[in-house]
């Protein structure tokens, strides 16, 4: 049976090596594509159809081939942790966010779905009682197991459906430190470049392109839209994901539909606070998150058009533009960017050692 499995674990890692074959050929042809289409659009030349139409293929395939990679990343992190081979197919990539996060939470808000503060304030006051510890030296000197324990149920709820656990997250505090199951800690390390919630967001990038590639599949094409604009007298050209206000009914609730729900002068007085390097905050626990750790504004190019009716703006290194009435995610430089990070993220997570936790 070992030496099945271990075919299996193979034959996946085989196709994620695939997927990243074929994600650069992708990357490579549309690169011709693009710079064809963005010419045509900066020397106001006739713009080929077969052009415009090969770039948007190619893009529509490299965002369904990113989405499949992460896919494939997860089965093999699930076999790796030991899945059956007949639950092979129930696996399927699911973000931590705050939405997972808060119905997996086993502590009740009075009246309402628990916020991911009130959680983290639960969590604190029973890992601090449970170890007679002050949080800061939890944070000190136990902050992996720290992060395991409060994702526990979440990362649990996952292990539970495919039949890796048996029972319910718990944890205990010994004289040798936090006993915590793990398989929770094992999926933590695999997975931790893939969250995207308040707390922990390494994976918001991703997670604002598969809500793209997820809209691509199920609901509408997000069509790019080719922009040639004046940098330092500098002509730029640029495609961007193109999100009307009105779109927004065709994305699942997330980061990106967050962003296009988002109101242009609501956001305009953040990016003003963040560009001055004032404190500011935000309802919305998609929007907090960004705040907090990932929204970043061009303090030298600033972050208002020349024309005064756009808002540019980054978050977690993916440039996203906004006027009154759409949202703009870069699709050239930002998704490159993404897309090698990724590579990156999955190859330092298939060189895991985790035989400590064996």
């Amino acid at each position: 049976m070992d030496g099945i499995k271990n075919s299996q674990i193979q034959q996946i890692q085989e196709n994620i090596a695939y997927q990243i074959e074929k994600m650069n050929f992708l990357c490579n042809e549309r690169r011709k594509k693009s710079h064809q289409v963005i010419t045509e659009v900066a020397k106001k030349m006739e713009i080929s159809r077969e052009n415009e139409l090969a770039n948007q293929a190619l893009t529509d395939a490299l965002l369904n081939s990113m989405a499949s990679l992460i896919d494939y990343y997860y089965m093999y992190c699930f076999m790796k942790l030991g899945l059956k081979s007949e639950n092979i197919t129930k696996v399927q990539y699911r973000p931590i966010n705050n939405n997972y996060i808060q119905t997996s939470s086993s502590y009740k808000e009075k009246g309402c779905r628990p916020s991911i503060g009130f959680i983290k304030e639960q969590f604190d006051k029973k890992i601090t009682e449970m170890s007679n510890l002050e949080l800061s030296d939890i944070q000190s000197l136990y902050i992996h197991d720290y992060w395991h324990a409060f994702f526990g149920e979440a990362i649990s709820k996952f292990l539970l459906k495919v039949g890796l656990l048996s029972d319910k997250f718990k944890f205990e505090y010994t004289s040798e430190g936090f006993k915590i199951n793990n398989l929770v800690k094992k999926y933590h390390f695999y997975m931790e470049a893939f969250y995207c919630n308040e707390l922990y967001s390494n994976g918001a990038k991703y997670n604002i392109y598969l809500d793209i590639n997820n809209c691509l599949k199920h609901n509408i094409v997000p069509y790019l839209q080719t922009e040639i604009t004046n940098f330092d007298d500098k002509l730029m050209g640029f495609l961007f994901f193109n999100f009307k206000n009105e779109d927004s009914v065709f994305l699942k609730k997330g980061l990106l539909k967050s962003i296009v729900d988002l109101d242009y002068d609501e956001l305009r007085k953040i990016l003003n606070k963040l560009s001055a390097n004032e404190k500011c905050s935000h309802q919305d626990p998609d929007i907090k998150s960004l705040i907090d750790i990932h929204l970043k504004v061009d303090k030298i190019n600033g972050y208002v058009s020349h024309d005064n009716a756009r808002l540019y703006f980054f978050v977690d290194e993916v440039l996203i533009a906004k006027s009154k009435d759409a949202t703009f995610v870069d699709a050239v430089g930002s998704l490159n960017q993404t897309l090698r990070s990724l590579i990156e993220d999955i190859k330092r997570g298939i060189e895991l050692d985790l035989s400590e936790f064996d």
